[in-house]
């Protein structure tokens, strides 16, 4: 399809995969932030994408149970180091 002095086409993964360059562009589809500048260009830059686990209050507070010191270990420690934590 033609648009002004562009071309855009759709590829399929096959026609992507044969014109990909050996060296340089990584194997796996990869997230991208895409930019424009001032002048008109298109900027492609590689996103850093990270999961993010979002906990329950149920669920913290089971974090806290299992993290938890016990007393007499609190103790322990503090009279070893000779001073109050």
């Amino acid at each position: 399809m033609k648009h002004g002095s562009c071309e855009t086409r759709k590829e399929g993964p096959s026609d992507d995969t044969a014109r990909r360059p050996a060296v340089g562009r990584p194997e796996r589809e990869a997230p991208l932030l895409v930019e424009t500048t001032p002048e008109g260009a298109i900027l492609l830059k590689p996103a850093a994408v990270y999961p993010v686990e979002v906990y329950s209050e149920q669920r913290v507070a089971e974090f806290e149970r299992e993290n938890a010191v016990p007393e007499d270990l609190q103790v322990k420690v503090r009279a070893l180091l000779g001073r109050d934590i």
